[in-house]
């Protein structure tokens, strides 16, 4: 019975990190200043990540959804409250 829940908990995370890293690129498509097809134009960069040549904040996030799941909000949460766009 363990196994099972621990199962359908762990398709649950993945689902859910999926619909996030969906939701992401298309904030990347979109909105964000630095990938969307209007960055190349700007005199700055949005990220101060991205200034000091670390991935962007929503390319962090991406990544780590695709590694840890959803354990990893919290960590790019407090990563995007660091950055000052």
């Amino acid at each position: 019975m363990k196994a099972l829940l621990k199962n359908i908990v762990a398709q649950i995370d993945n689902f859910l990190s999926r619909i996030c890293i969906w939701l992401i690129r298309i904030y990347q498509i979109t909105l964000s200043l630095d990938h969307s097809p209007l960055w190349k134009h700007l005199p700055y960069k949005a990220c101060i990540h991205k200034a000091r040549g670390e991935e962007s904040c929503s390319e962090y996030t991406r990544n780590k959804l695709e590694q840890e799941g959803l354990r990893s909000l919290w960590g790019s949460f407090k990563r995007l409250l660091s950055c000052r766009p």
